[in-house]
């Protein structure tokens, strides 16, 4: 906690501070509502993340399971509307391997809790959601530099791992005034004589203030979340969250014979990459009935209308065009 050092700052401190030591002496039941009240909102802006939804997946390169908390916090920024990119933000990937669970690993990210509820665990409509699901994968590989599959598997349970580490995995602070505790209930008699009935009350309370303060008395510029650089926007205000949002590329979707005699056909896609240079920029993921492909820019998951040979494909870039051409031979 930073000192006060402005005598400004700390004159209107000593103000509240006698404010409330008359408050509790002359008016025990508003000096006990304003105490519950302080209370209240101080657990609700110091609540963590919640658990919502566990996604399994795998790294790409030796099969390791990966499982990825979708968590529900409400100090992530909601989206303005429909069509503005979707805040998202979390920790590191964690390695596990203990006697009860074979090695996989975890990783927490947390959306708004309005964009949970309307592409989460709920939502209806399999393409929104599948959207929201693929943008925490990318959120993971970004973060942490490494490539997991696209396939992935939506668990009956909400939460993989201990979702008591979920304060310490976000970088929030488990007791953010306990060093303050003890100074404030020997100065302050009122508040020392509730320390002496209920500690674990004063203590709540005292954690409370301080989120309080730290989320509505401070300018937003002085509140740091771990993990993420700030970038200012077109108004110079002081962005915090990570927006991740890829455009869905135009496509085209043709058969093609390639033997008549033989009845043998492919299906070809055209894939046009406008901001994509070279074709080491692009991940392309093909299964027996679906196409993925994610860059930087881009991200486009195509289901295939016939099963197709994975180890017949090929694929060719144009550096002119822009443009990806996947031809996918059809299993007979």
């Amino acid at each position: 906690m930073k000192k006060m050092e402005d005598p400004k700052m700390l004159g209107q401190a000593s103000q509240i501070w006698s404010m409330l030591d008359d408050m509790a002496e002359n008016n025990p039941s508003a000096y006990r509502k304003f105490i519950d009240k302080q209370l209240k909102e101080g657990r609700e802006h110091n609540k963590p993340p919640e658990p919502h939804m566990c996604v399994q997946t795998c790294l790409s390169s030796t099969w390791i399971p990966v499982y990825i908390n979708l968590c529900s916090w409400k100090h992530i920024t909601k989206p303005k509307d429909d069509s503005a990119p979707i805040p998202v933000f979390g920790g590191k990937l964690i390695k596990k391997d203990n006697e009860q669970d074979d090695e996989h690993f975890i990783i927490n990210v947390a959306f708004h809790p309005e964009v949970l509820e309307k592409f989460g665990k709920q939502c209806t409509r399999k393409d929104e959601q599948e959207a929201l699901i693929h943008l925490a994968i990318t959120y993971a590989e970004d973060q942490n530099s490494i490539k997991l599959s696209a396939h992935y598997y939506i668990q009956d349970f909400n939460f993989k791992g201990d979702n008591g580490s979920i304060r310490d995995d976000f970088g929030l602070p488990q007791d953010p005034m306990k060093k303050e505790l003890e100074k404030l209930a020997k100065s302050f008699a009122p508040l020392a004589d509730i320390a002496t009935k209920d500690p674990e009350l004063i203590e709540q309370q005292l954690n409370g203030s301080e989120v309080k303060v730290s989320l509505e008395e401070k300018n937003q510029s002085d509140i740091k979340i771990p993990g993420v650089t700030t970038h200012q926007d077109s108004n110079g205000s002081a962005c915090k969250l990570i927006e991740e949002i890829k455009l869905t590329p135009t496509y085209t979707l043709t058969y093609k014979n390639v033997d008549v005699a033989n009845n043998t056909k492919s299906i070809m896609v055209k894939i046009d990459l406008e901001k994509v240079k070279d074709v080491q920029e692009c991940i392309l993921d093909i299964s027996e009935n679906t196409l993925r492909l994610s860059s930087k820019d881009y991200s486009l998951n195509l289901d295939l209308p016939e099963s197709i040979a994975e180890d017949e494909v090929k694929a060719r870039f144009s550096r002119t065009k822009h443009q990806l051409t996947v031809t996918l031979p059809i299993l007979a």
